[in-house]
């Protein structure tokens, strides 16, 4: 079984994918923040295995909003992020292949 097959890893970093894909649409609404007739854009919540669907469209882009979002995104990315480098340290060190 190849590492990529590994369920739990295999969640993680698709959490950190749809992570990223978020991160790009809450930088677009903070750009695009003065842009009349803009409408916001964000993820629907993650289900694995599934494409990334887009929710939450609004007709007005409030910043502060955007913000919070932003950074509790950057937040839930951290902490997949580790625990995605953890559960590889783990497999490494299971094989013996420690550094």
């Amino acid at each position: 079984m190849a590492i990529s097959e590994i369920p739990i890893p295999s969640m993680l970093r698709t959490r950190m994918h749809w992570h990223q894909e978020r991160q790009r649409l809450l930088a677009g609404n903070v750009a695009n923040s003065g842009t009349p007739e803009f409408c916001s854009r964000d993820l629907a919540p993650s289900s694995f295995g599934s494409e990334f669907a887009q929710a939450d469209v609004s007709r007005a882009v409030h910043i502060e909003d955007v913000m919070v979002k932003v950074a509790a995104n950057r937040m839930d990315c951290q902490a997949a992020s580790v625990l995605y480098a953890r559960s590889l340290a783990r497999i490494k060190f299971t094989l013996g292949k420690s550094s």
